[in-house]
């Protein structure tokens, strides 16, 4: 009977998931201030034996490519988040909000003199100033394209 469940669990999260694909293939692909994002998915754990899709934004820049969850981009750029992490293997990348950092953080020290409302690619090791920087048109328009499509 839990076998069945199972199967049957796993069988709906593959319908969903390749909807989901679907989807996110439709959604045209945003550049500016020398970062792509593309419209991706990524699964995270659900359960013992579970994995469920959820949609992704891909980020990319001249070194890097790393995927972060919609709904926390979402979040991000509503303002509800501060700083958001990549998911998956390296590297590990953080999109902040200039002014989320603790102050005592090596975010705050690298990009503390950025306008308030700005967001700041960084890769770690957090060596120097972040790799890219959203703010102004650039970050309006991200902002549109992220809210552009659902979780």
């Amino acid at each position: 009977m839990f076998e069945r469940r199972r199967e049957a669990r796993a069988e709906a999260d593959q319908l969903e998931a390749a909807a989901l694909e679907r989807s996110v293939a439709t959604v045209p692909p945003w550049s500016g201030a020398g970062l792509t994002a593309t419209a991706a998915t990524t699964s995270v754990r659900r359960g013992l034996h579970g994995r469920q899709a959820l949609a992704a934004v891909e980020l990319s820049d001249a070194t890097v490519r790393v995927v972060l969850r919609h709904d926390e981009v979402v979040d991000l750029v509503a303002e509800r988040q501060g700083i958001v992490d990549s998911v998956g293997d390296d590297p590990l990348v953080h999109l902040a909000w200039a002014r989320a950092a603790a102050p005592s953080s090596v975010v705050a020290e690298v990009a503390g003199h950025l306008p308030d409302r700005s967001i700041a690619f960084l890769v770690t090791p957090i060596d120097g100033a972040p790799e890219v920087v959203l703010a102004g048109d650039d970050l309006a328009s991200f902002t549109a394209w992220v809210q552009s499509f659902g979780s």
